[in-house]
């Protein structure tokens, strides 16, 4: 029942993210009453998938052999969006999550059509790895 409920929060999550991450496209535009924390957003949107930003988020963790679609601040901390990515392409990351020190309050999961893998690193940083047929999604969150 544990996985269960795991398996379901990281769906909705994934529903979250998608919503929040398209919300500033198709022609919306944010007022011009940004918070200073707002303008801060470091949004890196990628087509070909060949670099990896370099902030605070992403130097906690090994940069991935996968595609990146898109990389931005969110409100749960910083989101990765993959393109084309497969079951065994995550999985093998979720193993360099692993042997780069996100072995702390494990959550994994994996079915047929899903897998996933969360856990912390020794200073409290949390990574969020998803697959499924929707997609597949990496979170980072400050400790």
């Amino acid at each position: 029942m544990k996985s269960v409920n795991f398996k379901n929060s990281v769906i909705a999550m994934a529903i979250g993210l998608s919503v929040v991450s398209c919300g500033g496209r198709g022609g919306n535009q944010q007022s011009g009453t940004e918070t200073s924390e707002s303008a801060k957003v470091e949004t890196t949107t990628k087509s070909d998938g060949d670099k990896w930003p370099s902030n605070e988020f992403t130097r906690q963790v090994p940069k991935p052999d996968l595609t990146i679609y898109n990389a931005e601040d969110g409100p749960n901390g910083y989101n990765v969006d993959f393109i084309n990515a497969t079951f065994e392409q995550i999985k093998a990351y979720a193993d360099k999550l692993k042997a780069a020190g996100f072995d702390k309050v494990v959550n994994e999961d994996s079915d047929s059509d899903m897998y996933s893998y969360s856990a912390n690193n020794a200073a409290g940083w949390r990574v969020v790895l998803s697959k499924s047929a929707a997609g597949s999604f990496m979170i980072i969150m400050k400790p």
